[in-house]
Parts: structure tokens; C-alpha cells; sequence
């Protein structure tokens, strides 16, 4: 009896581990930042999110169409691998419809959430940033 829980303890503690490697592994391939894309449309990117001002902000070198189109190529290359290529989810969750406020999108790409969600602050400038929370929150409203 006892050696059929120590059996059952070791099968599940194999599965977990398993599991937990294959995420890794899968995370680690999939395509982040400068990983994937062309070099042009990573140039172009970065160009136009160095110039990010504040959506609608007059000030600002790009308009806010110019923003979350600049938003959806980083969500591309970091993003979708774990939300999906039109965010519907996938490792990650659907970002449809979550109702979050800027900041809390801003928070979360810049930090992540430990032990679900990469933090991104260190690969992407406040201004890249920005612009995929451009990307991200017209989405996340609810209809």
C-alpha cells in the first residue's frame, strides 16, 4: 500500500516536471523581440516607437494609428506566440474583453506576472511598451 502512494507521488511529481519543461522549452523557441521579424520592420518598429509621444497627444511625432500599428508589430513578434495572432489566447490568455486600465496593461507587460507572464521592461523602451499597450487596449474593452 505504501509503496503504491510512493509510486503514485513519483508518476505525478514526473508529470508535473515534464509539463513544466515543455513550457519552458516551447517558450524559449517561440519568436521574442529582435528574435523574429525582418530586420527592416524591426528597424521600422523601433524607429517609430522611439518617436512615441501619448495617443492623441498633438505633441507627438506619430499618430495614434501609427502607435498601435507600431503596438501590433511588437505583440507579433513578442506577444503572439503565447496569446495567439489575434490575441483570441492560447498558453496565454485571451486578452478580449478583459476590461484592464492602461496602467495595469503597461504594469504587466513591463513586469509580467510571476510564473505566467515574461516581463518585457528590459527588451522593450517605455516607449515600445506604449505602443503595445496601444496595441492591446482597444481589445481588452468589453463589448
Amino acid at each position: 500500500m505504501r509503496e503504491q502512494k510512493i509510486l503514485n507521488s513519483v508518476v505525478i511529481l514526473v508529470v508535473i516536471v515534464s509539463f513544466s519543461a515543455s513550457l519552458w522549452v516551447s517558450w524559449l523557441r517561440a519568436p521574442h523581440g529582435a528574435k523574429s521579424g525582418s530586420t527592416a520592420q524591426m528597424s521600422q518598429s523601433v524607429k517609430m516607437s522611439q518617436s512615441v509621444g501619448h495617443p492623441g497627444d498633438p505633441s507627438s511625432s506619430i499618430s495614434s494609428s501609427q502607435l498601435v500599428a507600431t503596438g501590433h508589430s511588437f505583440y507579433t513578434q513578442a506577444c503572439s506566440s503565447c496569446h495567439g495572432n489575434n490575441a483570441q489566447g492560447g498558453y496565454g490568455p485571451n486578452l478580449h474583453g478583459l476590461n484592464l486600465s492602461n496602467t495595469r496593461v503597461a504594469t504587466v507587460i513591463k513586469n509580467g506576472i510571476t510564473g505566467k507572464m515574461p516581463a518585457f521592461g528590459d527588451k522593450y523602451n517605455a516607449a515600445q511598451q506604449q505602443a503595445l499597450v496601444a496595441y492591446v487596449q482597444p481589445l481588452n474593452k468589453k463589448t
